[in-house]
């Protein structure tokens, strides 16, 4: 710790002694013991180190020599719980904030951006102001989290079905509750993961199916995403704003699929969902049998 800390230079910096430093923070987190301390008055050295994680996470497999292995792989993903459960630390805040920042709706659906935007007008307002439509793909603020989720279902969608894969899949899920379980952090984070229907994809998968633990944090991580509080004011919900809620976003799938099935891009036999009640459609086995 007195040497790895103040040392560290992303300029020579190898994938051990960064992993050094991971597993180090990750020991100190198990054991309840003070675990930034050691960059204190490194600042600019913990910025330079997370910022060399998070390019090791996003490239990592694309060179032999920082070619990771599933293990390795779990231990950055605990590395990161560890992190975003650390905000009330100003040094962890400055390097963690921007990653859960409006910048990763570039990800998001223009049409479900677009909702939101009607639903806020102040987010569309810091969206051009910002000009993050101009933003690089490829910036952490736009791409690290969505590629840790994308990556996260194209595993359990994989079929692998070893033990560190499994060990990888619950620490992901486990950092998505955390983010969904902060207002903070789950702001702008819970739009991106409805839109990429995460959880529904999660669920249906055999890998997540068949491990108990996994199957559970992803319900988990379902009950954060549909809680009941508005993501930009942290305001609860009542039960008839939650319905309201639901009622608005059938309504609109509604709408939207009568326009397909009008200009000829849907079939038209699909007008019975168009036309059944909201409660109707609530429900998959009802829609799997229309």
């Amino acid at each position: 710790e007195s040497y790895l800390c103040p040392h560290f230079s992303s300029k020579n910096a190898t994938l051990s002694s960064m992993m050094s430093i991971v597993y180090m923070i990750n020991r100190k987190a198990s054991e309840r013991v003070p675990i930034f301390e050691c960059f204190r008055n490194y600042q600019d050295t913990f910025r330079d180190f997370f910022n060399s994680i998070v390019n090791l996470i996003t490239n990592g497999q694309d060179s032999e020599n920082t070619k990771l292995t599933q293990i390795e792989r779990t231990a950055l993903m605990k590395f990161l719980v560890v992190c975003f459960n650390s905000f009330e630390n100003e040094i962890v805040r400055s390097c963690v904030a921007p990653l859960v920042h409006l910048p990763m709706w570039k990800h998001v659906s223009k049409s479900r951006r677009d909702v939101e935007f009607a639903d806020t007008p102040e987010l569309e307002k810091h969206w051009k102001d910002q000009d993050i439509s101009g933003m690089n793909m490829n910036l952490p603020d736009v791409s690290f989290l969505y590629s840790i989720f994308e990556e996260f279902l194209n595993t359990v969608q994989s079929g692998t079905q070893d033990v560190p894969t499994l060990r990888y899949c619950e620490r992901v899920a486990e950092l998505t509750i955390d983010l969904l379980s902060q207002l903070r952090t789950r702001r702008f984070l819970r739009v991106l993961l409805d839109d990429m229907h995460f959880c529904v994809r999660a669920s249906m998968s055999e890998f997540v199916k068949k491990n108990g633990l996994l199957c559970e944090l992803v319900k988990r991580a379902e009950y954060y995403l549909d809680f009941e509080i508005d993501d930009i004011t942290g305001e609860a919900l009542s039960e008839t704003r939650m319905e309201a809620r639901h009622y608005d976003r059938i309504s609109r799938l509604q709408r939207d699929l009568f326009n397909h099935i009008e200009n000829g891009n849907l079939e038209k036999s699909l007008k019975t969902l168009v036309m059944t009640h909201v409660s109707g459609i609530s429900n998959r086995q009802h829609v799997s049998e229309m």
